[in-house]
């Protein structure tokens, strides 16, 4: 009998590591959400355009343009404004950077608060493989 056991011990180590390190990172589920969100934001404040507008109407500088000011804080002009891009509670620069850094902190508290929405996730096909 202590064979056994030790054999069975042996094997479901060795498959449980196989598992964990066959296990692909998932994105949450608000990450995605941030993510979809991108192209119908504006990147700063005042800006009045949105990317999509921009795909439209084919004007792929100015999609450049908001996609750098979107995500660096950069002006047309060239200039970053350090101080709101640093500060991570102010959306007048950065934006689409702080959008998936919120979103990506609210998707580790709804997995800490609530666990079991990992497991009803999983549960949906296609989409259940990728997002968590």
């Amino acid at each position: 009998m202590a064979k056994k056991r030790q054999h069975r011990r042996k094997s479901y180590g060795r498959k449980r590591g196989f598992i964990r390190r066959h296990i692909k990172g998932k994105v949450p589920l608000e990450m995605l959400i941030g993510a979809g969100t991108i192209p119908f934001t504006e990147p700063n404040t005042g800006w009045g355009s949105f990317p999509v507008k921009a795909i439209q109407n084919g004007d792929w500088t100015g999609l450049m343009d908001q996609l750098k000011a979107g995500f660096i804080g950069m002006a047309p002009s060239g200039q970053i404004d350090v101080f709101n891009l640093l500060n991570p509670f102010n959306l007048e620069s950065g934006r689409y950077t702080k959008i998936l850094f919120w979103s990506g902190i609210a998707g580790k508290i709804r997995k800490r608060m609530v666990p079991q929405s990992s497991m009803l996730i999983k549960k949906i096909p296609l989409v259940g493989r990728w997002v968590s």
